[in-house]
């Protein structure tokens, strides 16, 4: 995990500014670590290591409310994996270039100009059913040719039909 770390460190150029920063800072929060092993062992473990540890060193609210967990393992596990999940979205240049690949592939813009309802009024029906997965075989339309019309009950041509099918006039 250090080799990676140290990897992860090179996509955030002001990494060292950062940590150094925040050592100094007298208002920011010092850990006892011997208090909290288990938040040390899941940084430990991270995989995205050095991003967790400049997203902390960034928010200072969220390592308390990391600290502030310690006797709620569970809590303070889901709280780190969502804010592990955060930071290496945030921070991870490798992550960026994956989305912007995504959007490039799919022909939509990098950038959306207008709100997604707005968007959506705006296409026409075979935009739309385009991006809709196929139906499966089982409820996929089988062929043919569709029904002749009947006539409305209760018209004259239904009428009619009728008095034609039951041998009347």
């Amino acid at each position: 995990m250090q080799a990676k770390s140290k990897e992860d460190q090179k996509q955030l150029p002001d990494y060292d500014k950062v940590a150094k920063e925040a050592s100094e800072d007298p208002d920011a929060i010092t850990v006892d670590w011997g208090k909290h092993e288990n938040l040390l062992g899941m940084i430990a473990e991270s995989d995205s290591q050095a991003f967790v540890l400049y997203y902390l060193a960034k928010h200072q609210e969220d390592l308390q409310r990391l600290l502030d967990l310690t006797p709620n393992l569970a809590g303070q596990l889901r709280l780190f994996s969502r804010l592990e999940e955060r930071s290496e979205k945030m921070y991870s240049t490798k992550q960026q270039e994956s989305i912007k690949e995504v959007v490039q592939a799919s022909g939509q813009p990098k950038e959306r100009t207008t709100h997604p309802a707005d968007a959506q009024a705006g296409r026409n029906t075979a935009e739309r059913d385009a991006l809709k997965p196929r139906p499966s075989k089982e409820v996929e339309a089988r062929g043919g040719s569709a029904p002749p019309e009947e006539p409305v009950p209760g018209s004259k041509a239904w009428m009619q039909k009728r008095n034609l099918a039951t041998g009347g006039r």
